[in-house]
């Protein structure tokens, strides 16, 4: 079995930048085809942001070389606990 790390463990470049109006935390990444099991090369841009009512939002934006199956939710905000964690961080 190979040994993956993860991408949340994996050097993202980041910026502020705005989308639609609003002052977002941009996130890209780019992987290299094999990387993390994936059969292809692939690029990934997230947008984290607040909405008029505080809610966090995430918007991702991928493209990839090969066809393959890839999910990037994270489930730290469907999880109760963590959610109140975060979004204590997001709104203090």
């Amino acid at each position: 079995m190979a040994d993956f790390e993860g991408f949340h463990k994996k050097l993202w470049q980041a910026r502020i930048t705005p989308r639609n109006g609003t002052p977002c935390l941009q996130l890209d990444y780019f992987s290299r085809d094999g990387e993390e099991g994936y059969p292809a090369t692939f690029s990934v841009t997230v947008f984290y942001s607040l909405t008029d009512d505080n809610a966090l939002k995430l918007e991702y934006i991928a493209t990839t070389d090969a066809d393959t199956v890839l999910n990037l939710t994270n489930i730290l905000f469907q999880i109760l606990p963590a959610r109140e964690w975060a979004m204590s961080l997001v709104t203090s």
